[in-house]
């Protein structure tokens, strides 16, 4: 997962270059099997936002020689909502960049930590490489 920072001058590139490190650090590792946290549109070719980064973390895995790579595809985390308490509180409004009609693939994190889990746990393959399933609501149940 590369973890936020909203203060850098260009977003794509700074989540672009993060990925870029790991796979290098995977590949002087020797690391032979990589399950990233990626999200939902990382497969689409553009119109994605910042999202568009996250592909270019997934290309920079997947050119990985002999590194079995497994993508999850996560929606929006749901207590990323937390974050507008405040504002719910002190002006009574939810700020978003999306209408307030939208539909929202969501996600806990503990569904994350159980999809991680039991996919690593799993043997893969380099022909096993790819993505999973996108992943919504509860994982596997």
């Amino acid at each position: 997962m590369v973890p936020p920072n909203f203060g850098v001058p260009d977003y794509r590139e700074y989540i672009g270059d993060t990925g870029r490190i790991y796979a290098e650090a995977i590949r002087a590792a020797g690391v032979s099997r990589v399950v990233n946290l990626s999200s939902l549109g990382a497969d689409l070719p553009g119109g994605t936002g910042p999202i568009a980064g996250l592909r270019d973390v997934e290309e920079a895995l997947n050119a990985l020689d002999g590194v079995a790579v497994r993508h999850l595809r996560a929606g929006f985390f749901y207590v990323n909502f937390y974050n507008d308490v405040d504002m719910i509180k002190k002006m009574g409004v939810q700020g978003s960049n999306y209408s307030g009609n939208a539909r929202l693939v969501m996600v806990h994190p503990e569904d994350i930590v159980e999809a991680v889990s039991e996919e690593i746990q799993r043997p893969f393959a380099a022909s096993r490489s790819g993505s999973l399933p996108a992943m919504t609501g509860r994982w596997g149940k």
